[in-house]
């Protein structure tokens, strides 16, 4: 009997890594894609790119402190819980994992909207300060998606991650088209109420582009939040009853001690991830800076 559950079990993991593998190749078409089509749209072009990239680095680091090594830990955690029957425990460390990270998002989040301006001045691009602010609220939703998601890999339960990924993605693409069409279209027209609203003209189109650009991918973002925590609402019910039906004694403990053990185990995780963001950011300001002070001396 217990032979075959392993069997069963091995069977699902494996299922859910071809699922995770067809999952990734999607994202990957679909970003393909509408990179593609909002570069070709009348205003956008390179300089659009450029902009719309432009505050990615300083959102890579802080998605990196936030939220890069939560799924594995939490998966570790989770599933080291469940394989002796501690259900209770599973949960408990997946509740302390979405109050920890939910600060932590926060905190990140408002740190990138708020200091955007001095970001862009040091980057040498006052003018990206917008497209940093319209991506920042994006870092809160990804940490708490993270904590979701490795709660379900801990299960073994792989489409939490699979459909949620092709689903932000999917949305991601839609919506940047959408909305940089839109502003496209009423940048042209100066006069409509919704250019006067937006303060979007000929001369500034392309920031205004952007700038929803990166609005609509906070938005996907969102959108692919709210279908993790649907997905672990509907599964709610019978993960109290696994928990219920579970025959280990429940030790209740601190919940700060089971955020540190989380902690000891993300934060090495993500350090590759940090460090590698790190670099990337010190290149940017640098270039960016030396190619101002050379076309300035020219």
């Amino acid at each position: 009997m217990e032979e075959k559950t392993n069997k069963k079990q091995s069977q699902s993991f494996m299922m859910g890594v071809m699922t995770l593998l067809i999952a990734q190749i999607l994202v990957k078409v679909l970003g393909l894609v509408y990179r593609l089509v909002i570069t070709n749209i009348d205003g956008f072009g390179d300089t659009g790119n450029g902009l719309y990239g432009a505050g990615y680095q300083i959102y890579t680091l802080l998605l990196a402190i936030s939220s890069i090594g939560v799924p594995n830990a939490i998966s570790k955690l989770v599933s080291e819980r469940l394989a002796v029957g501690k259900n209770r425990e599973a949960h408990e460390i997946f509740k302390s994992a979405l109050i920890l990270f939910a600060i932590i998002g926060i905190i990140a989040s408002s740190f990138l909207f708020f200091a955007s301006g001095n970001i862009a001045n040091l980057m040498g691009n006052p003018e990206v300060q917008g497209v940093m602010m319209a991506l920042a609220p994006a870092i809160f939703f990804v940490s708490i998606a993270a904590v979701v998601r490795g709660y379900f890999n801990g299960m073994y339960n792989m489409k939490a991650t699979s459909n949620s990924q092709v689903l932000e993605q999917l949305f991601k693409s839609v919506l940047t088209i959408v909305f940089v069409q839109v502003v496209a279209e009423i940048s042209i027209a100066n006069s409509s109420w919704l250019a006067n609203i937006l303060h979007v003209n000929a001369e500034n189109r392309t920031m205004a582009m952007a700038i929803a650009g990166n609005a609509a991918s906070t938005v996907a973002t969102m959108l692919g939040c709210l279908y993790l925590l649907l997905f672990y609402q509907r599964r709610k019910k019978q993960i109290w009853k696994d928990i219920n039906n579970s025959k280990q004694e429940y030790k209740k403990e601190e919940r700060t001690k089971i955020m540190k053990r989380i902690l000891a185990i993300s934060v090495p995780i993500s350090l590759a991830s940090i460090v590698s963001a790190i670099n990337r950011n010190i290149d940017t300001f640098t270039v960016v800076n030396r190619i101002k002070k050379s076309t300035c001396n020219n």
